[in-house]
């Protein structure tokens, strides 16, 4: 919604997400069935941030990141001069922690820079603030590196 929004006022949005992720396809963001958001560039671990930006969209005004805990250190930083050398205002979705609480580099080192935090709250199955994500095999929650019961 926040890049339609942007781009309804006629701001040139870029949209990005890391290219390992492929929950909702290849070049696709989905978080509603039905709606989906094509990608502009997919980023991979070689990928330079400020080079791609400037040689394929110029005249950028919004960069907006999806899944950015997959985000390298190093790309966090290359955002972070896009915002201050170039006046590029960068939005990103992501996670804080893996499953089993640890920090994300990527995420850590968004949350140190940032000038603006905003947390989506999800509820668990329980009915309580989710606080962590989890992964199922099998259909059965996976819990440190073995299978809950």
């Amino acid at each position: 919604m926040t890049v339609y929004n942007l781009r309804s006022r006629e701001r040139n949005v870029v949209v990005i997400k890391p290219a390992m992720d492929m929950k909702a396809g290849r070049n696709v963001i989905s978080r509603v069935p039905g709606l989906k958001l094509e990608v502009d560039h997919l980023l991979s671990r070689s990928d330079n941030v400020l080079e791609v930006v400037g040689s394929k969209f110029s005249k950028c005004q919004f960069v907006m990141v999806d899944e950015a805990q997959f985000l390298s250190v190093e790309h966090v930083n290359q955002l972070l001069e896009l915002v201050v050398v170039q006046g590029v205002y960068v939005i990103c979705y992501g996670l804080r922690m893996d499953r089993f609480g640890e920090p994300f580099p990527g995420s850590s080192r968004l949350l140190s820079i940032a000038d603006d935090l905003k947390e989506i709250v999800t509820v668990c199955q329980c009915g309580v603030k989710a606080t962590k994500n989890g992964s199922l095999k099998d259909g059965k929650l996976v819990v440190d590196d073995g299978v809950a019961e």
